[in-house]
């Protein structure tokens, strides 16, 4: 019996070239953008987007948004970033604004946890830099 290696794509997959796959994939990235022209979404190029800045409040569909893509609850985030549940669900919900410290935290915890919260013109998101992919696991062959 001989161990083997797996990697994401498994190496036996082939490109789309129909050559085998030389390239392992160590991250993945999760992202999602609110665009705010009515005529259809702005494609995405090189620069269209930057960091939003350190002070700026996020609004509460942007708060939502980076909870969903890191699965993690409203319990948990009211947990990790001392605010209230219901404070959590009403801004998500849009019902309040909380106050900016209020904010702050809650864009803190999210950040902690790997969103990264992103400004362009018409148009912000947030981009989930994911824990790295399962190290290769050992497979036995008969």
């Amino acid at each position: 019996m001989k161990a083997k290696s797996e990697s994401y794509p498994p190496a036996e997959t082939a490109a789309p070239s129909g050559e085998p796959r030389d390239q392992v994939y160590h991250y993945t990235s999760s992202i999602r953008i609110f665009h705010l022209k009515k005529d259809g979404p702005i494609l995405l190029t090189s620069g269209s987007m930057l960091p939003m800045p350190e002070d700026e409040e996020i609004p509460g569909f942007l708060c939502q948004a980076a909870r969903q893509l890191l699965n993690i609850s409203q319990q948990t985030l009211h947990e990790r970033a001392g605010v209230s549940k219901k404070t959590i669900n009403d801004f998500e919900n849009l019902f309040v604004a909380p106050q900016l410290e209020t904010n702050r935290k809650i864009r803190q915890e999210l950040e902690r946890q790997g969103a990264r919260f992103l400004i362009g013109s018409e148009r912000t998101g947030v981009v989930i830099l994911n824990e790295p992919l399962p190290a290769p696991r050992s497979k036995t062959r008969d």
